[in-house]
């Protein structure tokens, strides 16, 4: 999934939808914008030329769009499931 925004706020709908899905995912900083920990699964990229190789490259590389797709799983879990929604706030509901 090519995420080429510019502008925008706070987390953004399509990239969570696309890791969601397991997509590999190419986005500029404004589309990773309010995700904790995202450049792990994904590139973010600002400048045209950086943001089209990445593209390229991702393109040309099933295994590191199967790498990228994996890690896109793993880290839907942890912080967009119930239990990852519950383990951040577990503490506001302690006595």
């Amino acid at each position: 999934v090519v995420v080429p925004l510019r502008y925008g706020a706070g987390i953004k709908g399509k990239v969570v939808e696309a890791i969601y899905n397991g997509a590999p995912i190419v986005t500029t900083s404004v589309g990773a914008e309010g995700m904790k920990d995202i450049e792990e699964i994904m590139a973010v990229k600002d400048e045209p030329e950086d943001f089209a190789k990445a593209v390229t490259e991702l393109y040309e590389s099933p295994a590191d769009c199967r790498k990228m797709s994996e890690a896109s799983q793993a880290y839907i879990r942890k912080y967009f499931s119930v239990d990852g929604a519950w383990e951040r706030i577990k503490e506001d509901f302690k006595r």
